[in-house]
């Protein structure tokens, strides 16, 4: 943990601190070597992982910190990521896949796993990941993630969004089955879904919104029945997104349009036009705060111990601290502080208390 919190990224980095007189008021005795720490971490519980996990958000939840709501829904988000990629190394949970290259083709290994987040004020709760096995595909893996988090978080969550891979009727239905609401991204303008949607929208009035230098077009059609599979009717938005940008060099604004669509089974009753384009939105949370920030300033895609149940436990880890981390600078740190220091700024000083008298290299024992 204190590896993690100090963002140092290797086992042999925070073992190289052992020296510093920080250490004495938490190990008796010798330290542990780098290696014993990854067959610890191997050998350790992943549910145990997961309780902690779970105590730390009830007590969030006691501490009566709200979760983020679009419409008074709270908000779960899923999506997939691959977090290492190898030709040579191999452990018991690799996936494989053959990839050509000009020196032929060869057998790559890698991992993959789906991450469940909670929207925060500002920010995220990382609540949840589940790794792929082979055999299955990502959606599989989402399901299986679900399945748990149902039982475990029942009342954390109303909707369910995610990217265009789970544009799927299997996915949808099982969510409506447990009482949970769902949306997607929409991609294919071949489905019979978007070509039924596409005909509506010229006899329906769109709505024109402006938020900063965004002018958003949004045309909304529900009772959708023609999507082949769902039970139940589902409900269609697409949004004509226009980005007026003025170029700092030249000074000439320049116009970017790109259009979004998305398919949600929540009726326009329970969440209206300009809070279902809010929400499809909010999924780009995953990819900044669960992934972008994780692998960038937390290490997560770095493979301590090349184990499957080491790289799961690390990433559980990983996790609890990036929950502890922002709750502490959320409930300890004053706004006028947060808004003038980085977060990066307090993981360094938090490192400089670890380190915080000299000794030098040295003294450690090479024997």
């Amino acid at each position: 943990m204190m590896m993690l919190t100090n963002r140092l990224g290797s086992l042999n980095a925070v073992a190289q601190s052992f020296p510093s007189p920080f250490w004495k008021s938490f190990i008796q005795g010798k330290p542990p070597s780098a290696d014993t720490i990854g067959r610890v971490m191997e050998l350790m519980s992943t549910e145990s992982l997961r309780g902690i996990l779970k105590e730390v958000y009830a007590r969030i939840r006691r501490n009566k910190t709200a979760l983020r709501t679009i419409a008074g829904l709270q908000v779960l988000v899923l999506d997939g990521h691959e977090s290492h990629a190898s030709c040579r190394r191999k452990c018991s949970g690799c996936l494989e896949r053959t990839i050509k290259t000009k020196n032929g083709e060869h057998t790559e290994y890698y991992h993959r796993h789906v991450l469940a987040i909670l929207l925060m004020p500002g920010g995220c709760l990382l609540l949840d990941v589940e790794a792929q096995k082979s055999g299955e595909d990502e959606v599989a893996v989402a399901v299986r993630l679900l399945s748990r988090l149902l039982v475990v978080y029942p009342r954390a969550f109303d909707v369910v969004i995610a990217d265009a891979l789970y544009a799927r009727a299997g996915f949808f239905n099982f969510l409506t089955k447990h009482g949970k609401q769902a949306m997607a991204v929409l991609k294919n303008e071949d489905r019979h879904l978007v070509r039924d949607a596409e005909g509506l929208y010229t006899l329906s009035p769109s709505i024109t919104l402006t938020e900063g230098n965004v002018i958003r077009t949004i045309s909304d059609i529900e009772e959708l029945t023609s999507w082949e599979g769902v039970e139940g009717p589902v409900r269609v938005i697409r949004s004509v997104e226009r980005l007026r940008v003025k170029r700092q060099r030249s000074k000439t604004v320049e116009e970017t349009e790109r259009t979004w669509w998305w398919v949600t089974t929540i009726p326009v009753s329970l969440l209206p036009t300009a809070a279902a384009v809010e929400l499809g939105h909010a999924r780009w949370c995953v990819e900044n705060q669960g992934f972008n920030e994780t692998v960038n300033h937390w290490h997560a895609d770095h493979i301590y111990k090349h184990a499957a149940d080491a790289i799961l436990n690390f990433h559980l880890m990983m996790m609890l601290v990036y929950n502890l981390f922002h709750q502490f600078i959320h409930r300890n740190l004053k706004p006028a502080l947060t808004r003038i220091v980085s977060k990066s700024h307090i993981s360094r000083l938090m490192l400089s208390e670890l380190l915080q008298e000299n000794f030098s290299p040295l003294s450690l024992d090479t024997t």
